[in-house]
Parts: C-alpha cells; sequence; structure tokens
C-alpha cells in the first residue's frame, strides 16, 4: 500500500480528486485469488459509536456531524463517495435497506464518476450494490431495486429467497419489476444462516468482483474480521463523544460488535497496521489501515 504522504491535511471540504487518490490509492494492492479485495468504511464518534439510535439523530449523517455548521462534515461524505469509486460492488445489509428508504451506495459526485472509468477504466459507470440478507425482510419497492442504472445482488439464504419472492409480487402488484427489468438479482445459498466464506467467493468467481467496499454496521464488520475477509478497515473519527447508551437506556451499537459469546484475547485479536492519517478542520480524522490477523 503506497500512501504518500503517510500523515497530511486535507487542503478542503471538498476534497480534491488528486488528494482523495493519494490517500486511497490501490497501487501495490495484491487480489487474493479466490474472493475480494476488501475494506470497511464506517463513521464514529471518538468513543466508537457508529449510532446515537434516537428518533431524531440519523446513524451516520448525526455521527459525521452534519448537523453542526461549518463543521467539514461533507470532507467524510466526500470519501464516503470515494470508496463507491474504487469499487466494483458494494456490500451493505437489508437492516440499512429497512433503516433508510432511500438508500444507494452509488458516487454522487460527477468528477468521481469520471475519475472511476477514465483512471480505473471501470466498466461500469457506476458499482454493483450487493444486499446480504438471512431473513429477506424488506420491501423490494426500495430504489436500490428499481434503479436502472446500476445492477443490485441480494444474497440471501433459502428461507430468505421465499420471503423475497413473495415480497416480490406484491412490489409486482405496485407496478414494479425489478427481477424482470434486469435491475435486481437474486441468490441464495443453502440453510437458514449465510455461509461469508462462500459468498466471497461467489462474488470473486461468479461477478468477478476484485475490489469491495464493505457499508455496514460493527456486527457485519466484526463477523467477516473473524473469518478473515477484510482486509482494510477505513474510519471516519468525528471530533465528540456519545456514550454507549442513548436517552431509553439501549446500546448503540460500535465500530466491532462480536455477539455474546465470541471474543477475541490479547493474544489473538487483530491488529490495525496503520497505513495513512488524514485531517480536515477541526472536527475530523480520517484513518487507513489493514488488518493483521492472529487467529
Amino acid at each position: 500500500m503506497n500512501i504518500q504522504p503517510r500523515l497530511a491535511e486535507f487542503s478542503d471540504e471538498f476534497i480534491p480528486v488528486e488528494e482523495i487518490e493519494a490517500f486511497y490509492t490501490l497501487d501495490g494492492i495484491d487480489v487474493p485469488a479466490e474472493r475480494p479485495y476488501t475494506w470497511s468504511m464506517s463513521v464514529a464518534t471518538l468513543d466508537g459509536v457508529t449510532s446515537f439510535l434516537e428518533p431524531e439523530a440519523l446513524a451516520g449523517d448525526t455521527i459525521a456531524l452534519t448537523h453542526i455548521k461549518e463543521s467539514g462534515s461533507e470532507a467524510d461524505w466526500r470519501l464516503l463517495n470515494a470508496g463507491w469509486l474504487y469499487a466494483d460492488a458494494v456490500l451493505g445489509t437489508g437492516q440499512i435497506i429497512r433503516a433508510e428508504p432511500e438508500i444507494k451506495w452509488i458516487p454522487v459526485y460527477e468528477d468521481l464518476i469520471e475519475y472511476r472509468q477514465k483512471a480505473y477504466k471501470k466498466p461500469n459507470p457506476l458499482p454493483i450494490n450487493i444486499v446480504l440478507t438471512a431473513t429477506g425482510d424488506f420491501d423490494m419497492r426500495h430504489p436500490i431495486f428499481n434503479d436502472g442504472r446500476f445492477l443490485t445482488v441480494i444474497l440471501t439464504t433459502k428461507t430468505g429467497q421465499a420471503r423475497l419472492l413473495k415480497e416480490i409480487e406484491k412490489a409486482s402488484a405496485c407496478g414494479f419489476r425489478p427481477l424482470e427489468e434486469g435491475n435486481t438479482r437474486l441468490e441464495s445459498f443453502g440453510g437458514d444462516t449465510l455461509d461469508y466464506c462462500e459468498v466471497m467467493r461467489y462474488l470473486r468467481a461468479k461477478l468477478n468482483i476484485r475490489y469491495l467496499d464493505i457499508t455496514a454496521g460493527g456486527s457485519l464488520i466484526a463477523a467477516l474480521a473473524k473469518e478473515r475477509l477484510i482486509d482494510e478497515t477505513r474510519i471516519t473519527y468525528a471530533g465528540h463523544f456519545s456514550g454507549h447508551h442513548n436517552s431509553t437506556g439501549d446500546c448503540r451499537p460500535g465500530l466491532f460488535d462480536l455477539p455474546k459469546g465470541q471474543y477475541f484475547t490479547p493474544q489473538n485479536n487483530p491488529l490495525i497496521h496503520y497505513e495513512g492519517l488524514r485531517l480536515h478542520g477541526k472536527h475530523h480524522l480520517f484513518l487507513r489501515g489493514s488488518y493483521q490477523y492472529r487467529h
């Protein structure tokens, strides 16, 4: 990974493409033969919380300080879009689809879309959107499944597939035909749970995905790291604290949420090799690091 310089400050909130390239360069990256090269994109408070879980607080927006005037939060949005610029596909979860009724994991900046095609010669102007779901519990009228500009692939279980086929029938009754129009593909794997290793092999072998952006929460990130399937972490640390419980006493989600009963020890937990660090303004710190697995 050839990040130059290793430590620096972005010159503008609207980060220039050349500065994005210096920080997120893929030069020197070896893509595994059996799966995509992967990175996770996260935004968190300094105490590692990724959502306030308050009714009036949008998860990523509030964490990234978009509600604070002149906080410089567009720099975080530019880098999130830049992750999608480099990726052949972006992977998220059904939970995100349920929570965000308009979400699409595609760059919105024209200069980044142009750079994606000119500099990296991507065959598609926009990345494939991958929705990972065990249950298939979401509305197929969601725009991510009905946008003709890019392909969405749903990866689910046999149980999830049965539920989704019923949801597709409901959507068809309202005039939506995502599968028929080629906007969406549905693929299922055996059992009631998803085998993440099998998912990654499928993405590499069947969809020819070499670079995969994982725009998901701490539970999926931790699960993939447990299987040694994430190569690097990209985090925006926003300059504030939140506390680990919301106003109703519920635990707020974190950057790396292993389920109860699973754990790492000081002898085998993944280490992060800090590859590059950037600052912008007085509220945002941007980190890029590679995983060093010891389990």
